[in-house]
């Protein structure tokens, strides 16, 4: 009779806690975006107000929208994140 009772004693904790895990990581707000704020990145494609292009921050490649007008591998600040899409301005640094 143990030889049923335990093994599924330990069957139901493993697939009680992995319920448990799901069910708080489905609770917690996404990060990704905010701390990429402040950020500089690579613009890949040309870019301005009204035509989108690509950036690539960290080894990714995000589309970016500007009001500023910028070249070709210039660099981007990355000011926000606007769903999948990052909001960038020329970058001012040295």
């Amino acid at each position: 009779m143990f030889y049923i009772v335990i093994p599924t004693i330990i069957i139901g904790l493993f697939f009680a806690f992995a319920i448990y895990k799901v069910v708080q990581a489905k609770g917690r707000k996404p990060i990704i975006g905010e701390e990429m704020s402040g950020e500089i990145a690579e613009a890949i494609d040309p870019i301005s107000e009204g035509n989108p292009g690509y950036v690539r921050y960290s080894g990714e490649y995000w589309k970016a929208r500007s009001e500023d007008t910028i070249d070709r591998e210039e660099k981007v600040e990355i000011l926000e994140k606007d769903g999948p899409v990052l909001i960038v301005r020329k970058f001012k640094g040295k």
